[in-house]
């Protein structure tokens, strides 16, 4: 079964071509000691209410800012933005409450003036393109890229109950923050949804199973490709209607065929918690059709 191509979509920064089978990463190191620390201050904000946005934001973004007219803000970004990406895979899907502080953190730091004019920010901008720091949220889609890589069995094997727990959790929020207007994600919904519930190319088929790219690994994929349906589902659904019937990537041919799909997976011999989530999917994607077309 060939490995699910998403983890290294062709073309992107991180690389040139997709992993392979049986491409596998050294074990991820933990937490740096300043990334522990955003991690709690992000905790302390999302789950007990005990800072507000602004002192989180102003915690979070003045190393940056300092950065940017004395040093070199990038570490500072990337520390920051993996921080939070690593803390929400840790939240619950359902947690409807904790995404929605997660999305308005993110939202609040967007929002925040930039920095002044320094040889950081310069080198920075320059570097990684864009005009401003907090406005375009300099640097969080190419960590976000490197978050990718760590899909369920991203390491060897197939993927953990913890790994597709987290998988699950980083889809739904990366979704949210799609949903929300934050941060434009919606092809990385492509990229589960194609991978989950597309036919393959005939000429991309290897081994023994050559329905999706995901073949016989659906219990692990399934649950994080649905949190793209439930949680901007309007969102996919008007860049179909945007596409038409024969768009390249997202379409309306395609969202009807992965409708239908899931209604076979629901019928299928599949785990109960896999059925649950084509359930789940489904009913999502009758809603978004029905507020689109309405």
């Amino acid at each position: 079964m060939a490995t699910p191509h998403f983890y290294r979509e062709p073309g992107t920064p991180s690389s040139a071509e997709p992993l392979q089978q049986g491409d596998t990463f050294p074990p991820r190191p933990p937490l740096n000691p300043k990334e522990q620390l955003i991690v709690a201050v992000i905790k302390a904000f999302t789950n007990t209410n005990s800072m507000s946005v602004a002192d989180t934001v102003l915690y979070l973004a003045d190393p940056v800012n300092v950065a940017c007219t004395t040093g070199d803000p990038e570490p500072e970004l990337w520390a920051l933005y993996s921080a939070l990406l690593r803390y929400a895979r840790s939240v619950p899907f359902d947690d409807d409450a904790a995404h929605g502080r997660l999305v308005l953190l993110l939202q609040a730091l967007k929002a925040q003036p930039e920095p002044p004019p320094g040889p950081g920010r310069d080198v920075l901008l320059s570097t990684w393109g864009g005009t401003s720091v907090w406005a375009s949220l300099a640097l969080f889609g190419a960590v976000a890229r490197e978050e990718w890589d760590e899909a369920p069995g991203a390491r060897g094997g197939t993927g953990s109950a913890d790994e597709v727990r987290e998988w699950r959790n980083l889809n739904a929020f990366v979704a949210r923050v799609t949903a929300a207007g934050v941060y434009d994600f919606s092809v990385y919904g492509f990229w589960a949804l194609r991978d989950t519930l597309s036919p393959l190319d005939p000429a991309e088929a290897q081994g023994p199973r050559t329905d999706t790219w995901v073949g016989d690994r659906l219990d692990e994929f399934l649950p994080a490709a649905v949190m793209w349906p439930v949680c901007a589902g309007r969102v996919l659904y008007g860049e179909a209607v945007k596409a038409g019937w024969n768009g390249q990537e997202f379409s309306l041919t395609r969202w009807q065929s992965w409708w239908e799909r899931l209604h076979e997976i629901v019928l299928s011999n599949v785990g109960e918690e896999t059925r649950y989530m084509a359930q789940m999917a489904i009913r999502a994607m009758d809603e978004a059709t029905k507020a689109g077309t309405s």
